[in-house]
């Protein structure tokens, strides 16, 4: 398995078994439903349909939810099509008069002068030149044809539309009693939305972690209170070119993926990773350097939408993105870290200190979690060492997989001290004997919480250390009561 992640969008050219077999032998730990384009029970179906299937062990991947949110939408009465002509002025309402009736209502009367609507991608732009109770005057900036229904971006200015739609609501009830691991939050912006969304999923029952998308100018402003109250963020790069000029994105992904890792949280870059093959079998030079330089810049997870959903080539466009990640990875081993981490100072500290132990020793990481926090910090940091996490939350298994070189380990845990934990891991037969580990902890009241401890432990029974007297060599010596012991030399 890869250090990056990947995720796999599902939809009619591989909702079946055993292409999701094949997604997941190539890397493809979690899997996303796009509601724009399915009703309600296809998170149900999906359920069903990843049942029993694994990605290593007795740990399956994860499912994402995401959800369409509070979109605004153009309509014109009576036509499918409305032509507009460049510095002509237009009524923008909620109905009567309006020449274009903007969806929610609400929008319209949190318009003020000055403001800039963006209209089918951007295509068509007009400016609020004044406002009435009754709607506002708009002008046209250039000519064209927009079709009814046109998604409309309005830049730069945060509206009050609240987090989630009543169809939202319908698909967030479904995955919380279907167990889904995310839910993906869209047109995020501001702090306040991706807390009261998770209010809303507790309010619920639900445990879900929060994946925010960042596709807004506003969201992207606020970027750093999202990402404190984030399990993730979702660098949406298809909205954020509507938002704003396209030799800028690049930038702002660099940006958004170090101050996530500031925080402590993964980063998922999304959009046109592999767009062209939807209809082709071998993608473009572009598209190859593009998701090169995504994992240099730091990406957690690489997402897949149209490419697995609707494309020819669903399969092939997971085994293009595992071969070129393999390759990146197997060239670049030091990945930058955060220059100041904003969250948990001690359980930092203690995630600085694993990483260098693993730096030095070139072992690797076992991270008691409660919550997952831990397991986000180490990830952010990079260490030399694979993450292997263990938790008595088992709703978080799957979920660790879309942590960069993060692996779940599914072991029952009897211990309530770190030295029985430990014990139970090393007896557990998954790490040879001899192995030296680096174990991040809570100790010693709290094992799984409030981590401040790191420890070196070797696996087996350690019984000495001794170093030759002449130009020999050095060593571990294990003893087992029932047979003979090993000597390990170095």
């Amino acid at each position: 398995m890869n250090r990056t992640r990947f995720i796999s969008t599902l939809g009619p050219s591989c909702f079946d078994r055993k292409s999701v077999r094949e997604m997941v032998k190539l890397g493809s730990t979690s899997f996303r439903i796009n509601i724009a384009h399915v009703e309600p029970g296809y998170v149900t179906e999906t359920r069903k349909l990843l049942k029993g299937i694994k990605v290593s062990g007795n740990i399956g991947p994860s499912i994402i939810v995401d959800l369409k949110g509070p979109e605004i939408r153009a309509r014109f009465p009576s036509v499918k099509e409305f032509s507009i002509i460049g510095n002509k002025i237009y009524r923008v309402g909620e109905g009567g008069s309006a020449d274009v009736i903007l969806t929610p209502g609400d929008v319209i009367s949190q318009l003020e002068e000055g403001d800039v609507i963006l209209l089918s991608d951007g295509r068509i732009r007009m400016r609020v030149v004044s406002s009435d109770g009754n709607g506002v005057k708009v002008r046209a900036r250039n000519s064209g044809v927009i079709r009814n229904n046109a998604r409309v971006n309005i830049p730069d200015k945060e509206l009050n539309l609240g987090a989630i739609t009543e169809r939202d609501e319908i698909f967030l009830r479904e995955g919380i009693k279907e167990g889904v691991d995310f839910f993906a939050l869209s047109f995020v912006q501001s702090a306040k939305n991706v807390e009261e969304f998770r209010g809303k999923i507790e309010e619920l029952g639900g445990d879900q972690f929060i994946i925010s998308k960042i596709e807004t100018k506003t969201g992207l402003r606020n970027s750093d209170s999202i990402c404190r109250v984030s399990d993730m963020i979702m660098v949406a790069r298809g909205d954020l070119g509507v938002e704003m000029p396209l030799e800028e994105i690049s930038v702002v992904q660099k940006n958004l993926i170090h101050r996530a890792h500031s925080y402590g949280i993964p980063s998922i870059v999304a959009t046109q990773i592999l767009e062209s093959m939807i209809e082709n079998e071998t993608p473009t030079r572009a598209e190859i350097n593009d998701i090169s330089n995504a994992i240099f810049d730091g990406a957690d997870i690489l997402m897949l939408s149209e490419e697995t959903a609707v494309g020819k080539n669903p399969i092939r466009a997971v085994q293009v993105l595992n071969s070129v990640t393999r390759y990146v990875e197997s060239k670049v081993r030091d990945f930058p870290e955060p220059e100041e981490f904003l969250g948990n100072k001690i359980a930092y500290a203690v995630a600085k200190s694993a990483k260098i132990l693993s730096s030095e020793t070139e072992k690797d990481i076992v991270a008691l979690t409660r919550s997952g926090s831990t397991v986000k910090m180490l990830s952010a940091l990079r260490p030399y060492g694979k993450i292997f996490a263990i938790t008595s939350n088992r709703r978080l298994l799957s979920r660790f997989y879309l942590y960069n070189d993060t692996y779940p380990i599914d072991i029952e845990i009897k211990g309530e001290s770190v030295a029985d934990i430990t014990e139970e891991i090393l007896a557990s037969g998954l790490f040879e004997k001899g192995t030296m580990l680096i174990i991040t902890s809570g100790e010693p009241y709290f094992p799984f919480g409030g981590t401040n401890d790191v420890r070196c432990v070797i696996v087996g029974d350690f019984i000495g250390r001794g170093y030759a007297a002449g130009p020999g060599c050095s060593g571990r010596v294990t003893y087992n009561p029932r047979g003979k012991g090993t000597i390990f030399i170095s």
